[in-house]
């Protein structure tokens, strides 16, 4: 799918709050592809600095959104009228709205990913768009996590591992647990918006 790029760090400043935006990235490119529009750098960053905002004032922190959390900013913010949230998805599932044409949100525990284009050791929980398939059935994503991220490829066993929804949300993880250890306790989730 046409899915326009832009990485969730337009201008590769990775300082807050670009280091945690990659949810409101994917938010915006799935918007853009929808709408039919490029993105640039300026808007890019214009647009998730304006998600920021909105979401500080509606839910009180940006970081960490759960896919639900995701689907309520596609629905509110971006007045998509049907996003739906599919829990226990499968890569199956995804192959399926992508073939309907529909490109597809998926939060990940990034770590598992080992994406080597990542800050290492790789972010704790992380989202991307996925755009396609390869013929021989590896994942095409848009991987706002890295500017090396347009029509970047996972295999399926990488990425269908990694599948974890942000077990909670907010600013920070919750006191006296392993962050990584914790992501794993998340469940398969994906985000699914229908044109208006």
């Amino acid at each position: 799918l046409a899915v326009p790029f832009s990485s969730q760090a337009p201008f590769w400043n990775w300082d807050l709050p670009y280091g945690e935006t990659c949810e409101e990235a994917s938010a915006i490119l799935v918007d853009h592809f929808y709408k039919n529009t490029s993105i640039s750098p300026e808007v890019a960053k214009q647009e998730i600095d304006a998600l920021v905002a909105w979401q500080q004032q509606v839910f009180g922190y940006y970081k960490h959104t759960t896919a639900q959390e995701t689907a309520q900013i596609l629905k509110h913010y971006f007045a998509y009228a049907r996003v739906e949230v599919e829990y226990e998805a499968t890569i199956e599932s995804i192959e399926k709205h992508i073939v309907a044409g529909r490109p597809v949100i998926v939060p990940l525990a990034g770590r598992l990913l080992g994406n080597p284009n990542f800050r290492q050791p790789g972010p704790i929980y992380h989202m991307l768009v996925v755009k396609g398939f390869t013929q021989d059935g590896k994942i095409i994503t848009n991987d706002v996590g890295t500017s090396r991220g347009h029509n970047y490829i996972y295999t399926r066993e990488v990425f269908l591992n990694a599948m974890h929804d942000a077990p909670s949300s907010g600013d920070d993880w919750p006191s006296g647990v392993d962050p990584a250890g914790y992501m794993l306790t998340g469940r398969r989730a994906i985000v699914v918006v229908y044109p208006n």
